[in-house]
Formats: structure tokens, C-alpha cells, sequence
């Protein structure tokens, strides 16, 4: 009942469509949802950066008024791409994301459609506005982003969240983390209060995989976390550290949490799709077998039942030469 949400469409040009209206008024806010419709912008062309722009700028408005009040704002922006806005156009938006975040109007980005054309700024968008991103290609990813993740965007339990892992150079001889390169920071940078980061919201977890190779015979320290986060009721800063030592090391794969193995195939296959690193060490057949170990594991998972259909797909396409990977077909 405390909560409002109000509506900003943008095609030909932006508009607001819904004012800040009560959580109470359904009814009203359905209606509106209910009248939207295809600006004619969308037939046939494409909406002008402008007009991004426009409808960023409505919202924001909106956001704006409401955080001078004391109250927690929040900026949803959902879309097909905004894959036709110039580099030059690109950097204005962000700008004028980034000083919203520094209002504490956060921004978090849905991006929908199977090609995913636009993601990479909205991401960036998210990324810059201190807010989340998501992709929306199928009815059920809709349903989990819609009506299950972003119901957590209503509540901030951490803001500017940070987290560090230390490795230990006399256990661990080389390190490398697995995707996020475009969230990494220099080691100086975690420290600072100032720096712009992430939040992370109730219902809401993230995972980063290392690959390590360690010192024979390793022991002691092998790395210490450290997390940095701002109480979002106090603004007060927290620091926490933890130490993980070798013997907490699984000497197997498989002894490892299911868990933990679901997050490795996934990444392997990123890898061998992406061209990473080590793709020349995997295989999609590899992959797929893990996948299928892990499915006995986590039977109920959903995710891992759709992931494992991506798998397959991917290596049927494979066998017939269709998947380019690192420049060689990976079989």
C-alpha cells in the first residue's frame, strides 16, 4: 500500500502514461497496462536515441520527486535493444544514468527477444545505474525475471556492495577468474568508499568461479574474501574478511556440492562456446555428460533441465559444422 509505480513509454516520443499511482489502485494501474500499444515508430523503423533518452528522462522525473520525499526509487526500463544508439548517444545516457545513481535512483534493465541485439548496453546501463540486467527470451524466463527476481528490486538489503578475493602467492601459483571481466576492478579501487558498484537485493544471489593452480604440496591460506557494503538504513560502511585454507579443498569434482559442479558445466560451456582459455581442454560430449551426472543430483531443477536441452542443441549444431568456436569447431 506504500509502494507507487508509474508508467513512461517511449516511441515516437516519450509519455507518461501512468503518474505515480498507490500500490492500492490495481485496478487503475492494470487499466493503463491494459491501453498500451504499438507506437507506430515500431512498425517498420526503429525509436530515434532520442526518444530513449525522452523516456529515461520521464522516469527519472518521476524517480526524482519521489526520492526528495525520503522514499526509496526505483527505475525499471524494459525493451527489445537499443542496438541503434551511436557511441556518442550511448555515453550521454550513461552519464545521465550514472548521476541518477548518485541520487540513489537506481536503474535496472530487461532486455527482451532470442537474438539479444542491445543487451551489451543495457547491461552497461544496469551496470552504470547500480542496478541489475536480465534477458528475457522465453515465457518462463519472463515469468522467473517479472514476477520472481525483480520483486527483490523493491528492497536494497546491501548498496555498493563489493566483494575482493586475495589468493595467497605462496600456495597459489596462478589464478584467473571465469567471465565478469567487465566487473573487475584494480585491487586499490575496492577500497575506495567512492567507487560506483553493485547492490544486491533481497532474493538475489551472485557466483564467481576461479580457476586456480596451486604450489605442490600447498599449504595454509589459500585465499581470503573480502566483502565491502554500505547498510542501506544506517549508510554506515561494513567490511567482513573470511580465510579459506587448503585442506577445505574437495580433492574431486564430483565430491564438490552439486551445486558447485552445475556452476563449473555451465562455465565450461561458456568457455568452449566463447573460444575461452581453456576451451581446448573441454568438449561439448564432456559437458553434456557432466550435465547429466548433476541432473541425477539436482532432479528437481528446472534451470538445469533447460540448460541441458541448450547442451545438446548446441552440440547437434556442432556435428554439422554450424558452431564456429575460438575459430575451429570444437567437437
Amino acid at each position: 500500500p506504500a509502494d507507487e509505480i508509474g508508467m513512461v513509454v517511449y516511441g515516437s516520443e516519450g509519455r507518461v502514461v501512468l503518474a505515480p499511482t498507490s500500490g492500492v489502485e490495481s485496478e487503475a494501474i492494470m487499466e493503463a497496462i491494459g491501453a498500451l500499444e504499438p507506437d507506430s515508430s515500431g512498425v517498420g523503423s526503429e525509436p530515434s536515441p532520442a526518444h530513449v533518452e525522452d523516456g529515461l528522462g520521464l522516469a527519472y522525473a518521476m524517480g526524482s520527486s519521489r526520492a526528495r520525499e525520503g522514499r526509496t526509487a526505483r527505475v525499471i526500463l524494459l525493451s527489445d535493444g537499443v542496438d541503434n544508439i551511436g557511441g556518442k548517444r550511448a555515453s550521454l545516457i550513461l552519464r545521465q544514468v550514472q548521476a541518477r545513481a548518485e541520487e540513489d535512483i537506481t536503474l535496472a534493465t530487461v532486455g527482451f527477444g532470442e537474438d539479444g541485439i542491445g543487451n551489451a548496453l543495457m547491461e552497461r546501463m544496469a551496470r552504470d545505474g547500480n542496478g541489475s540486467w536480465h534477458h528475457v527470451d522465453t515465457l518462463s524466463e519472463a515469468r522467473r525475471v517479472l514476477a520472481e527476481n525483480l520483486a527483490g528490486s523493491r528492497q536494497a538489503i546491501a548498496l555498493n556492495a563489493s566483494v575482493q578475493v586475495d589468493f595467497n602467492p605462496e600456495t597459489v601459483r596462478n589464478h584467473r577468474l571465469l567471465g565478469y571481466g567487465n566487473r573487475a576492478a584494480a585491487g586499490s579501487r575496492f577500497h575506495d568508499d567512492e567507487a560506483a558498484s553493485g547492490e544486491i537485493r533481497a532474493g538475489h544471489s551472485a557466483t564467481w568461479l576461479y580457476e586456480m593452480e596451486l604450489h605442490p604440496d600447498p599449504e595454509g591460506v589459500v585465499a581470503t574474501v573480502c566483502l565491502s557494503y554500505e547498510d542501506p538504513e544506517t549508510g554506515e560502511l561494513r567490511r567482513m574478511s573470511k580465510a579459506f585454507y587448503h585442506d577445505q579443498l574437495r580433492g574431486e569434482f564430483r565430491l564438490a556440492p552439486a551445486t558447485f559442479q552445475l556452476t563449473a558445466v555451465v562455465a565450461g560451456f561458456a568457455e568452449i562456446l566463447g573460444g575461452g582459455y581453456r576451451a581446448g581442454d573441454a568438449s561439448l560430449s564432456a559437458v553434456s555428460s557432466e550435465a547429466r551426472h548433476v541432473t541425477q543430483l539436482l532432479p528437481d531443477d528446472g534451470d538445469l533441465a533447460e540448460f541441458l536441452r541448450m547442451v545438446d542443441r548446441a552440440a547437434s549444431l556442432n556435428k554439422y559444422g554450424s558452431i564456429p568456436v575460438g575459430g575451429r569447431i570444437v567437437r
